[in-house]
């Protein structure tokens, strides 16, 4: 279930490709650490376990990572990760809401079941708040513009 919900992360985010500056490398957040840059030139390769994944890329250490420590993966224009890091979006949950911050004026957001159904589409501004109660228990995937989420309620 979680290497469908990897997958399926991949897939949302390369719909940001056609409105966006073109990518030259993939970031994977892991959860509570450093973002890890994988350059597309370093040719990085992608092997799944039942409990995770390893990427390995020419010149790079290769990175072992269970699905759970995956807190976002997205695509990047190298020459602009230092300004996304450093006004990276945010999505909180709360008792009552989902809470989204530091998104541009604008920004797309679109939510989707881990089966795959759009349960949400709307542009929103810098911060945006969902009520809870819209959404059972379960694994969502939260996109805003190219950065993906996994949030799990």
């Amino acid at each position: 279930m979680k290497k469908l919900l990897l997958i399926l992360t991949m897939l949302v985010s390369v719909c940001g490709f056609a409105t966006a500056a073109e990518p030259d490398a993939v970031r994977v957040k892991p959860v509570g650490g450093d973002a890890i840059l994988l350059q597309f030139t370093a040719n990085p390769q992608v092997a799944y376990t039942t409990t995770g994944v390893t990427i390995t890329a020419t010149g790079q250490d290769a990175v072992t990572l269970d699905f759970d420590e995956i807190e976002f993966i997205d695509f990047v224009d190298l020459g602009s990760v230092s300004e996304v890091e450093a006004n990276a979006v945010t999505v909180r949950v709360t008792e009552s809401a989902l809470v989204i911050e530091n998104a541009e004026e604008g920004s797309n957001l679109t939510i989707f079941s881990i089966d795959g159904k759009l349960l949400l589409n709307a542009t929103i501004a810098d911060t945006f708040s969902i009520d809870r109660s819209r959404f059972q228990k379960g694994v969502y995937i939260v996109k805003i513009n190219k950065t993906t989420f996994k949030l799990v309620l």
